[in-house]
């Protein structure tokens, strides 16, 4: 939630927080299946294994009326399949994901290489590549899928995309 609050793409996930993950998803996912919707968890439930902290969070207050997902009549468009070169502002992230084009594939080299050649921190693991530019954090994955966090729109988002990688 709070953007001080390290995320996955900064901090890593260890591998028992992904099963935890799944075994409360397949809960949810069971209670909605079987009819018994009035158990479905309506907060935010989060926990650090490492730390033993857990907690649940109301949203909410903060649902933006205008949201696909959240808004007043739901639909569900991160379970359609995705064309490549596609784009999906992250609710609630301040961040904008742009998914690879396969015929145009952009690499970890690439993005290291573009990250140290406009000279600002330049931070690479086997798994990602996190650089600043034009004033944006930005995180290029393996599989090409980059975040930039601080775009607002789809647009904002594609024109730098446009701009970094051509």
């Amino acid at each position: 939630m709070p953007a001080v609050n390290a995320t996955c793409d900064t901090a890593g996930i260890i591998p028992p927080a992904v099963s935890v993950t799944a075994a409360l998803q397949c809960a949810e996912a069971m209670k909605w299946l079987t009819g018994n919707r009035d158990s479905v968890r309506r907060k935010v439930h989060h926990f650090d294994l490492w730390s033993n902290e857990q907690l649940d969070i109301g949203v909410s207050r903060i649902q933006n009326p205008e949201c696909e997902t959240c808004g007043s009549s739901p639909v569900y468009p991160e379970l359609a399949p995705r064309a490549a070169g596609s784009t999906a502002v992250l609710c609630g992230r301040d961040a904008v994901q742009i998914l690879p084009d396969p015929a145009r594939p952009i690499t970890l080299d690439a993005g290291e290489a573009i990250g140290r050649r406009l000279g600002g921190k330049t931070r690479r693991t086997p798994y990602f590549v996190e650089f600043r530019a034009f004033g944006r954090r930005l995180v290029l994955f393996g599989d090409g899928r980059l975040l930039i966090h601080g775009a607002k729109t789809s647009d904002e988002g594609r024109t730098l995309y446009h701009r970094l990688f051509g």
